[in-house]
This record gives structure tokens, C-alpha cells and sequence, in this order.
């Protein structure tokens, strides 16, 4: 149960890992960090710069991972929601259409769409697919892509035409984040670099003037 969270995160970076090996690769790398420090004997900030490198790399990897696992998905949600549309007009229900994002996109918005085709193609109830789908991927485009669908399910109306809005939302979420991160990288990278010269600059003078 303590590593629950840890599972969860594995499973949205789409890793087959379990998590107690992630938990011993990192005290593994902690140790091997100690070692190294002492090996060639090294001052106490490096050395306990090493440890706390080796410790927390391999929940960097995942969350790093995670992130751009999500990221994608984020990126193919518009494509996916075209091929529904199509689908939709076409004629198809519902559950053909995750299917057929399962099928004709890559992952990872293929493999979540699949699962929850067959989720509810195996008896299983639609919202609580669509939920385990939220659960599996934390993105607010995906939990208003559920939203919009559920409410449409009780209410009614055209989820064609609902999911297209939908698609043309997301991309102009999309344009403005870009356009965003364009006019504030010159600050991001002034942050990044005020921030790391004092650990920077610590350790070049714990190695050139130790005393």
C-alpha cells in the first residue's frame, strides 16, 4: 500500500516496472554514490551531493517519463478526437470509436483507448471506464473530453459535434501554451541559471579549496 502512488505513476509513465524495484535502484545509487564519495575521498558536500543524486535519480527519470508520456497524449488527443468524429458521422456507436483510435493511432493514446474499448466491450460500465481513463491519464483535456462526453450520454444531443468544439479548444490551448513558453523562455533560462551557480559554485570550491 505505501507504494500505491508510485504504481500509479509507473503505470502513467508507461513502465513495466515494478515498484520496489524502483525504491532499490535507488537506494542502490545512494550507496554507490557514499562509496565513491569515500573511495576517493572526497569532501562531505560532494559526497552527500552524490548520495542525494543517486537517491533521487530514478524518480526523476519517472517522473520525467510521466511527463512527456502525458505531454504526447496530450499532443494526439485532437487527432484522436477527429477520428471519433469521423467515426461518429459515419454512423458508428460509441464503442467503435475508441476502438478504432486504438487501432489507428500510436501510443500512447492508442493503448489508454484500447483498454477502455475493452473495458466496456467486456460488460463493463461506460463511466466507470471513462473514469479508470481519467485515472490513468491526469490531464484536464482528458477529463473535459469525459465531461463532455458523459453529460452528452445523459442529456443528449450530437457528440460529433460536441467533441469537434472539443478539438478545436484543445488546439487553441496548444497555440497559446507554445506561444507562451516563447515569450517567457529568456526568463526560464535567467531563473534556471541564478539558481543552479550558487550549488555550482560550491562545489567548484569545495574541490579546488577544500580548507
Amino acid at each position: 500500500p505505501p507504494l500505491r502512488g508510485m504504481r500509479e505513476a509507473i503505470a502513467q509513465a508507461g513502465w513495466d516496472t515494478p515498484a520496489y524495484r524502483l525504491v532499490l535502484a535507488a537506494v542502490g545509487l545512494c550507496t554507490a554514490g557514499v562509496a565513491a564519495g569515500s573511495l576517493f575521498q572526497a569532501g562531505w558536500p560532494i559526497t552527500v551531493g552524490l548520495a542525494a543524486t543517486g537517491v533521487t535519480l530514478p524518480f526523476f527519470r519517472l517522473q520525467t517519463a510521466r511527463r512527456k508520456r502525458l505531454t504526447l497524449f496530450d499532443e494526439q488527443l485532437p487527432e484522436a478526437l477527429d477520428v471519433m468524429i469521423r467515426a461518429l458521422k459515419a454512423g458508428h456507436p460509441f464503442k467503435e470509436t475508441l476502438r478504432l483510435v486504438g487501432d489507428e493511432m500510436a501510443d500512447p493514446v492508442a493503448s489508454e483507448f484500447r483498454k477502455t474499448f475493452h473495458d466496456i466491450n467486456y460488460g463493463g460500465d461506460a463511466r466507470e471506464a471513462l473514469y479508470r481513463m481519467a485515472k490513468r491519464v491526469p490531464s484536464v483535456n482528458v477529463t473535459a473530453m469525459i465531461t463532455a462526453i458523459l453529460i452528452q450520454k445523459e442529456t443528449g444531443g450530437n457528440l460529433a459535434e460536441v467533441l469537434e468544439k472539443l478539438s478545436a479548444i484543445i488546439r487553441g490551448r496548444f497555440r497559446f501554451h507554445r506561444k507562451t513558453r516563447t515569450l517567457s523562455a529568456e526568463a526560464r533560462m535567467s531563473a534556471w541559471i541564478l539558481t543552479l551557480v550558487p550549488f555550482g559554485l560550491c562545489i567548484a570550491i569545495s574541490i579546488l579549496t577544500p580548507d
